[in-house]
């Protein structure tokens, strides 16, 4: 538990070979930045337990290398 706060920050050009996620069990507010659904190299993604609200972007059936994605403990909802 690292008790970050603010919004999840957007995943710029520097970040292409990310390939595991996670920033659960923190205060982080907001949507999930549409950037993340770039970054092809990505398997995992671990958000629970934020304050995390908003819809699921269809564009995640995009990142094609994706094994594992939790999303519980917050108020976000799929297309």
């Amino acid at each position: 538990v690292n008790k970050f706060t603010g919004a999840v920050p957007a995943f710029g050009s520097g970040t292409p070979r990310l390939t595991f996620l996670d920033i659960s069990s923190n205060f982080l507010a907001g949507t999930i930045p549409s950037s993340i659904y770039d970054l092809a190299q990505l398997r995992e993604i671990n958000v629970h337990s934020n304050k995390l609200y908003g819809k699921i972007d269809p564009r995640i059936s995009g990142c094609t290398k994706l094994q594992s994605l939790v999303l519980r403990e917050n108020r976000l909802s799929g297309p």
